[in-house]
Formats: C-alpha cells, sequence, structure tokens
C-alpha cells in the first residue's frame, strides 16, 4: 500500500539479525521494520531487543535521507 503511494519503504534486511532471529523471548519486530506487543492494556513498554531493532532500523532511514540530500 506504501508503495503505492510512492513512499519508501526501508526494511531492516538483516542488518540487526542476531537480534531479530533470539527467540529466547515474546518480541516484535521483523525483516520488514520494528514493532512491539502492547500486552492488550498498554501497560507493557518495549523491551531493549525491540529498541535495538527500533534504532537499527532509524538509522537506517537516516543514512537513507542524508543520501537524498547531499
Amino acid at each position: 500500500m506504501l508503495a503505492h503511494h510512492s513512499m519508501l519503504i526501508v526494511p531492516l534486511d538483516d542488518a540487526n539479525a542476531q537480534t531479530l532471529f533470539d527467540i529466547s523471548e515474546l518480541r516484535g519486530g521483523s525483516l520488514y521494520g520494528a514493532s512491539t506487543y502492547d500486552g492488550g492494556d498498554g501497560s507493557r513498554q518495549p523491551s531493549d531487543n525491540e529498541l535495538s531493532i527500533a534504532w537499527t532500523q532509524g538509522r537506517k532511514v537516516a543514512e537513507l535521507t542524508l543520501r537524498f540530500t547531499q
């Protein structure tokens, strides 16, 4: 849907593969991007692994943005 509207999608690829494929805890995130589980009532906060995935994706978006502005 986003690509249809000419929006860029910046997937994670294997940039944070060790964190992405760690199944020792329940967490959000996939090769398509960062996410988190909220536990249903909104009381659950993102785990360190989820924050790491989000930080990696944010860094990739920032690097891509810099390439377009130079």
